[in-house]
């Protein structure tokens, strides 16, 4: 009797567990049911943007006798102060890798005054190139938010201490590029 309830028992628990099974398959399936989806997985960064702003992204694409001429992060600031930028690595050969720091007071509060520059608003969007380089050429563009406002920058070869870029670029924009530089400088974004 007992080995009776036993497998009546166990047979019992198997149709149980098919039907629900059954019912829940043909729950999902129905018109206006509500489905559950996969979601991707995102960076932290991008999670993050909300709640900590980017202030400041320069994306640079050397060209001409370079071993890489892929579009590569020279460097992005957020508000709080985090940065990050591609930079080579010394065991690959012309391989960037993704590098992250954090700025220390005395930069980001350099930085932001550079960017809270009324007058670099009103900067061209595109600057022809000053700097002529022999056998090399870098394009940047770097884009920021003052206040509301965004605004886009195109430049080739930015150096900010180059003769042709101080002759026509104007003073907010050089004060940026110092900026910039002493960051990425500092940090070995290179």
């Amino acid at each position: 009797m007992n080995r009776l309830i036993r497998s009546h028992g166990r047979l019992i628990v198997f149709v149980v567990f098919g039907l629900a099974l059954t019912l829940s398959i043909l729950i999902s399936i129905l018109p206006g049911s509500p489905q559950i989806a996969s979601r991707g997985i995102t960076p932290d960064v991008v999670g993050t943007t909300s709640q900590d702003p980017v202030i400041l992204t320069v994306v640079n694409q050397d060209g001409g006798m370079v071993c890489n001429e892929d579009k590569y992060l020279r460097l992005r600031v957020y508000l709080s102060g985090r940065i990050e930028g591609d930079s080579f690595d010394s065991t690959k050969v012309c391989k960037r890798e993704r590098k992250t720091a954090m700025l220390d007071d005395v930069r980001l509060a350099n930085l932001r005054r550079a960017l809270e520059r009324s007058d670099l608003l009103k900067c061209e969007n595109e600057y022809p190139q000053f700097a002529i380089h022999t056998d090399t050429y870098t394009h940047s563009l770097i884009t920021f938010k003052l206040g509301p406002k965004e605004k886009s920058i195109a430049l080739t070869n930015p150096e900010s201490d180059n003769p042709g870029n101080t002759a026509h670029y104007p003073k907010a924009l050089l004060a940026l590029l110092r900026e910039i530089e002493e960051i990425t400088e500092h940090f070995e974004f290179r």
